[in-house]
């Protein structure tokens, strides 16, 4: 059995690699399971990067608001993450998968959780390597449909478990989880929608399944990803009609460890990249889209360097007597890439830092003393821009990912400054989630410690505002933005090095998206347009953003004519920069033109030139 400790290093060099080459967070987990060979339950924690006692303080908070909170402890949780067979109560799991950001099924619980974890021993030969107890999931019994549907537990890569003649075929589990769900054949070919006749002869294995339409019966069932892991299990011999997950649940494909995810990454087309797609409900959603679906289709130009392979990073610089040394290099490398990113977007940007934050690492390794704690410096400011590019793209949980390492490595550096910084930037990720009271909360955050004439209270007051409007406190949101410009005035013209940006103006336009949110649009259309006016012709993606938001508060002002006028110089930004930020405020005017002003000629004008940049879901 692996030490804790032993796990735990183990478990922080492949979520560093993870952070440096940009995987998603489910790439993370499986490769954690695939490599370190832990349960799923573990393997979330450890790709958190917490202990025992993180989650279970983690786990106390999520239940602080219940009547009658779960006692768990680091003892029992350790159980649970190393006996399959010994499983939470319902409440538990509920709380874990609060904790977790995910669904029971992605954790490793499987069946009726209903049942109390002390009717179940643990057996005297239970060992410790997780493996040994899975099954393949069994079709559903008459005895089940009166319980709780079955839900499988994620499945090995490494090979069967069990004689394929022993495995009820993928009919056969659908058949078994529409009846779990109560429905007719007829009710549940209505919702996806398919006819009637063809899913029964899916169901009786006489025609084999789409990987789209395993996504779509997956998806209509709340199947938790179950149908889709084994449709790709069973290789069905048909060819999928369609590579775009589900927007509501997108499942990873399955990775055999380290070594098929740095296949992908060197050069495959066969990986995926998230991107903003038109559905066929008519809504724009970011999705997981295969390149080479995209390469197929007439937006792959958009797109273009997402599809580019990643190359391997360059050989870090070393230190050397004659040139800059490598804090210098990195240094100044950067605020090149920031620049870069004002003007062409993150998608322009994003190979680089990923290049240079694999380089740091290895840097890292090899310095000591001054230069080492400088490293580390320049790794938290790289990581923050690594989850401000994925945030950009529309990769949320990559963002979320980065901007965690992030914080993590500024707290091993111990500069308040720092740590204040980033914690202003997860309230900002926070917001553009939809948490306001995360947003709140970790804005307050980072103001404590900080000195009372630093910009880095302007900021965290700032986010703090931005949040308050989010949860209509309105009065608080507009005393904190005067707060703000309170703060950034009696800085005197000396602003914090780590918010260059932040000024007046740039506080004024963020009051003026509050104000949109809190209804007064127009006052946010004023605001925004000012802020146009003023705004250098290098930061070309915030003038898309600005378009795209003062577009919408004209919509909100009964103006599709001009809403749609800026909408549409914004979707050019959007296809020159690829950024996820303006796409994702132009599916906003998109459902608001759509619901008000369908047929208008201004709407209609508008959605061509948005169809002409997006994915279309076949």
């Amino acid at each position: 059995m692996k030490s804790r400790r032993n796990l735990l290093a183990q478990a922080d060099e492949i979520r560093d690699r993870a952070v440096g080459e940009g995987w998603t967070q489910p790439a993370l987990v499986q490769a954690l399971v695939d490599m370190l060979e832990v349960s799923w339950l573990r393997a979330h924690r450890l790709a958190r990067g917490w202990t025992l006692r993180d989650a279970v303080i983690g786990l106390r908070g999520h239940a602080a608001s219940l009547t009658s909170p779960p006692h768990v402890d680091e003892d029992q949780l350790g159980i649970w993450e190393t006996h399959p067979e010994r499983r939470p109560r319902a409440g538990t799991i509920d709380l874990l998968c609060q904790l977790y950001q995910t669904d029971a099924t992605a954790l490793g619980f499987t069946g009726d959780y209903s049942t109390d974890e002390a009717t179940l021993p643990l057996s005297k030969d239970a060992g410790s390597n997780p493996r040994q107890h899975r099954v393949w999931p069994r079709a559903l019994t008459t005895h089940d449909t009166k319980q709780k549907a079955h839900i499988a537990q994620p499945l090995e890569r490494s090979g069967p478990l069990i004689a394929d003649t022993e495995r009820p075929s993928w009919g056969t589990e659908l058949r078994a989880l529409r009846e779990a769900r109560g429905l007719s054949l007829r009710q549940l070919a209505a919702s996806i929608p398919m006819n009637h006749g063809h899913l029964g002869r899916i169901e009786r294995g006489e025609r084999p399944a789409t990987g789209q339409a395993a996504r779509r019966l997956d998806q209509a069932l709340n199947g938790g990803g179950l149908l889709l892991r084994l449709w790709e299990r069973e290789g069905s011999t048909a060819k999928a009609d369609s590579d775009v997950a589900s927007p509501v649940a997108p499942v990873a494909k399955p990775l055999a460890g380290l070594a098929a995810m740095q296949a992908e990454r060197e050069g495959s087309v066969t990986g995926e990249v998230i991107v903003p797609c038109r559905t066929r409900d008519g809504k724009v959603r970011f999705m997981p889209v295969s390149r080479r679906a995209l390469l197929a289709s007439g937006t792959a130009g958009l797109m273009a360097a997402a599809l580019m392979p990643h190359s391997a990073a360059g050989a870090p610089r070393t230190l050397s007597a004659g040139g800059p040394t490598p804090v210098e290099h990195y240094r100044a490398a950067r605020r090149v890439l920031v620049q870069a990113d004002n003007l062409l977007g993150p998608r322009q940007v994003i190979q680089a830092v990923q290049q240079s934050l694999a380089a740091l690492r290895t840097l890292r390794e090899q310095a000591s003393g001054q230069d080492a704690l400088d490293l580390l410096e320049l790794h938290v400011r790289y990581a923050e821009f690594a989850g401000w590019l994925a945030q950009d793209l529309g990769d949320m949980q990559s963002a979320s990912m980065s901007t965690d390492k992030a914080l993590q490595w500024a707290h091993a550096h111990g500069d308040a400054d720092l740590i204040s910084y980033v914690l202003g930037r997860k309230s900002q990720l926070a917001a553009d989630t939809g948490d306001a009271m995360d947003a709140v909360d970790l804005a307050e955050a980072s103001q404590r410690g900080t000195r009372p004439d630093s910009g880095l209270r302007a900021i965290g007051e700032m986010h703090r505002a931005h949040g308050l409007a989010l949860r209509g406190r309105e009065l608080e949101a507009l005393r904190a933005y005067d707060s703000t410009l309170d703060m950034i005035t009696a800085l005197n013209g000396n602003p914090t090095p780590w918010g260059s940006w932040l000024d007046e103006g740039y506080v004024r336009v963020q009051r003026a998206w509050s104000l949109h949110v809190l209804g007064h649009h127009d006052q946010a259309a004023q605001g925004l347009t000012d802020a146009l006016a003023g705004l250098p012709t290098t930061y070309e993606r915030d003038r898309g953003v600005y378009l795209a938001r003062a577009a919408s508060a004209h919509a909100g002002m009964q103006e599709p004519e001009m809403a749609s006028a800026l909408g549409q110089e914004a979707t050019e930004i959007a296809r020159v920069t690829g950024s996820a930020r303006i796409i994702g405020e132009l599916a906003v005017l998109d459902a608001q033109l759509t619901k008000s002003w369908p047929k208008t000629p201004a709407t209609v004008e508008f959605r061509a030139a948005l169809d002409a940049i997006v994915h279309h879901e076949a």
